[in-house]
């Protein structure tokens, strides 16, 4: 089975990376307003109808802690407003979210610009039913310079078909890598995204293999803002498949999202792909890091590069994962575990350091998973292991620094 085709896999990767970078730029907002003195009770929700009034009261009591940290009592009434709304539509009352948010603006002065640019992005998400309204206030929000009001503009217009108007508010989003700070990199990364599917699928009325060239170009982009994004590196292999030919880079960016979406995962049996691995250079990007570094790029692959995210020294369901380090260099990686998690534990870690999930490491410890007992070998360079300590497995990839996998 080949890779589906671009036109229809780079559409929906987009639109749901979209969705999920909305949802964090509200999160992210919850609790950014600007500190003031003013002190109120419940008459700031006076404004509401007694139906919205109550429902609004009760999801308070229920969920205060996720709209804000200080109690609502202690806070502004502009403050109230945001964190308030701002909840409310990142948790699909988006009817009742845009009252607040409606309300907010008779106090704009009392916003930072930042404050006032998300404001308007939010309150666009909840006009998709009356397109000029949405337009307005994606408008304003751009204007103030809210790279999320700019990307979430062009997807409303791409969702109108106009993809010249997409194309044209994409390209404001854009900044040169280096210029990109870094609380913008996703945002400005689906950006680039974004306006190199427009090209590749041919909606800009470009000639096919330039607009094929051109999108490329600009997933390069956005991969190298952020090269944790699994819609990123789909549209890349679908790029290294069907335009530049290269079929062991389009298996490296395959084995990235395979885990996340079905498709990466069907495609890797593509008979051009099927005898390839990608296990050595996605390992020589951890060996090739170094210090701090290296730690940050194994703890994004567990955070982003599993069905659901994991974080380092934290319990999850099939065991604990933890990082070896040395003179404060990470030097190696394991996992531990109840012999009930033994599959799921081992291939885990070996998809955090070697990624392919097809890869010779885990046909060589499937059997270890079955038949627990301890044992040791090396595969490209590294050495793997497998121990009991007090009752619980532990399973261990340590580093050999002087034997790196060769680089891509």
């Amino acid at each position: 089975m080949g890779v589906p085709t671009p036109t229809l896999a780079n559409t929906s990767q987009r639109q749901r990376s979209n969705f999920n970078l909305l949802l964090l730029t509200f999160s992210v907002w919850l609790y950014s307003t600007q500190a003031l003195c003013e002190s109120n009770d419940t008459s700031w929700l006076a404004f509401l109808s007694h139906t919205d009034r109550v429902q609004l009261q009760r999801l308070i009591t229920e969920h205060q802690d996720e709209m804000t940290i200080v109690p609502f009592d202690e806070q502004s009434r502009p403050e109230n407003l945001l964190n308030a709304g701002s909840w409310l539509v990142a948790n699909e009352y988006p009817s009742l979210g845009q009252k607040l948010l409606t309300n907010a603006l008779q106090y704009a002065t009392s916003y930072t610009r930042a404050e006032l640019g998300t404001l308007y992005n939010l309150l666009a998400s909840t006009a998709q039913g009356n397109p000029r309204q949405a337009i307005d206030w994606y408008t304003k929000g751009l204007e103030l310079g809210n790279l999320s009001a700019c990307v979430n503009f062009g997807v409303f217009y791409e969702r109108q078909q106009l993809y010249h108007n997409a194309a044209k508010i994409y390209r404001q989003c854009l900044k040169p890598v280096n210029e990109v700070d870094i609380v913008e990199q996703d945002t400005v990364a689906l950006a680039y995204l974004n306006l190199g599917s427009l090209y590749y699928n041919g909606l800009l009325n470009e000639n096919a293999e330039e607009g094929q060239q051109a999108g490329g170009k600009l997933w390069h982009t956005s991969y190298a803002l952020n090269p944790f994004d699994t819609d990123i590196h789909y549209n890349l292999a679908v790029y290294n498949m069907y335009a530049s030919k290269n079929y062991p880079q389009a298996r490296y960016h395959l084995a990235v999202c395979a885990w996340a979406l079905a498709e990466c995962s069907a495609a890797l049996s593509s008979k051009r792909l099927v005898a390839l691995s990608s296990e050595q250079p996605h390992l020589s990007d951890l060996l090739k890091a170094k210090g701090i570094h290296r730690e940050f790029i194994f703890a994004d692959r567990a955070k982003y590069w599993l069905p659901e995210p994991a974080y380092i020294d934290a319990e999850m369901p099939y065991g604990e994962i933890n990082t070896i380090t040395t003179d404060d260099e990470l030097t190696g990686v394991q996992i531990r575990f109840l012999n009930t998690h033994s599959q799921q534990a081992i291939a885990t870690l070996n998809r955090l350091v070697f990624v392919d999930m097809f890869s010779a490491v885990n046909a060589l410890t499937n059997s270890w998973s079955v038949s627990l007992t301890p044992r040791e070998t090396e595969h490209l360079g590294q050495n793997i292991r497998l121990t009991n300590e007090s009752g619980q497995w532990v399973y261990q990839i340590v580093f050999n620094e002087r034997q790196p996998a060769t680089s891509r």
